[in-house]
């Protein structure tokens, strides 16, 4: 009997996603070679990827971590490459960006959603366990495991970098995509044309970060002390700090982070 209903049921079937030229890019990280790291370990690195679902041109940077902070820095890096916004970013549901994941209501990262606020583009979480709606950027970033890495030697994070920035214009880009039939470079004008324009003026990139109030009224944050008013001796509060991602055009070989607290009207913004 079980068998028979089993037979009855229909199969899963899909439907082929189309995107509009510059509606929407796509997201991902994937594992790359392990190098030298500056304190003398080896470490995993990993690749930062995003595609753009039209053309399918990538920006593919190399980092050391997945954190709040580099992803933000890779995000302005791909836009300043891409010279170009996508109206909308297909991610997956990873803690540096969806702080809970939610089919009907996810929770997005505080850094995350003001740097869309800023950059203007739409963030659209994959529901969980639904990892094909972003089947684009995982093809891209199999491609660059199978196509870019193999047979190649690297010194450092930079030269790794260095290698795949050629790579994507020289070799990827001039390929002829299986799915679209064309150079991604060429359909990349087209693309670019209905993306979002950069800002006049970058915004800031802010992350987050829940700290405690000492005795000596100063909040600690990466070894360094901050003073606060007295009143809040004792209590926990969210304060945001300013990311540094160098603006470049270029990958770049690392993301540096200096922290303070926001002056102004975001000044020690803070819940309890």
């Amino acid at each position: 009997m079980i068998v028979s209903i089993r037979g009855e049921t229909p199969p899963a079937a899909t439907v082929p996603l189309a995107f509009a030229p510059g509606e929407a890019a796509q997201v991902d990280f994937g594992a790359g070679p392990k190098l030298l790291h500056p304190d003398g370990s080896v470490r995993r690195t990993w690749a930062f990827v995003m595609t753009l679902c039209f053309s399918r041109h990538q920006y593919v940077e190399f980092v050391w971590d997945q954190t709040v902070a580099t992803w933000l820095g890779c995000h302005r890096r791909a836009f300043e490459w891409f010279t170009a916004v996508p109206r909308r970013l297909v991610i997956d549901n990873a803690k540096c960006a969806i702080s809970k994941a939610c089919i009907h209501d996810p929770v997005v990262q505080r850094a995350y959603a003001e740097c869309a606020e800023g950059w203007r583009f739409r963030i659209d979480p994959c529901p969980p366990g639904d990892a094909p709606k972003k089947g684009i950027v995982e093809v891209g970033v199999k491609f660059v495991k199978m196509n870019f890495l193999p047979l190649r030697q690297f010194r450092d994070l930079a030269d790794l970098n260095a290698q795949a920035c050629g790579w994507v214009m020289d070799e990827a880009g001039q390929r002829v995509h299986g799915t679209t039939r064309q150079k991604p470079l060429t359909l990349f004008e087209l693309d670019r044309a209905h993306m979002l324009e950069l800002p006049a003026v970058a915004p800031d990139l802010g992350t987050w970060h829940r700290v405690t109030v000492h005795r000596d009224c100063h909040v600690a944050h990466e070894r360094a002390l901050y003073p606060v008013p007295f009143t809040l001796v004792g209590k926990t509060r969210q304060t945001g700090g300013l990311t540094y991602a160098p603006p470049t055009r270029r990958c770049s070989s690392t993301t540096s982070t200096s922290w303070w607290p926001r002056t102004g009207a975001r000044s020690a913004r803070a819940s309890a």
